[in-house]
C-alpha cells in the first residue's frame, strides 16, 4: 500500500480504503485523522481550474515563476513582475468566457 507506506504523504483515492483500514482514522495520531477527515472522508471541492481550462492554460505556462524569475535575475520590482503576470493570467482566462448564472 503505497500511501499507507509513505506515512501518509498521499491520500488514497478510494475512501474505502481509508474507511476499512483503522490505520488512517486511528485517533493516537489526530494529525493523520485530520489529513485524511479532510481529504478523503469530509466534502470536496474540485480545484479552481476545474471550472475553467484557461485557469490550466496559465498554470501550464508557469506565469508566476516567471514573474520570480524576472524579479530575481532581471531586477524587476515585484509590483511590475505581478502586474505583468496578471496581465497574461487575463489575456489566457479572456479566451475562456464563464457565463454567469
Amino acid at each position: 500500500m503505497a500511501a499507507r507506506s509513505g506515512l501518509a504523504r498521499w491520500l488514497p483515492a478510494i475512501p474505502g480504503i481509508v474507511k476499512n483500514d483503522p490505520w488512517w482514522t486511528d485517533p493516537k495520531d489526530p494529525h493523520r485523522l485530520t489529513y485524511v477527515t479532510q481529504g478523503v472522508l469530509g466534502e470536496t471541492l474540485p480545484r479552481h481550474y476545474a471550472y475553467n481550462p484557461g485557469m490550466s492554460e496559465a498554470n501550464a505556462a508557469q506565469i508566476w515563476g516567471t514573474a520570480h524569475a524576472s524579479v530575481i535575475r532581471d531586477g524587476v520590482s515585484p509590483e511590475a513582475a505581478a502586474e505583468t503576470a496578471l496581465k497574461h493570467i487575463g489575456a489566457i482566462l479572456a479566451k475562456y468566457p464563464v457565463e454567469q448564472t
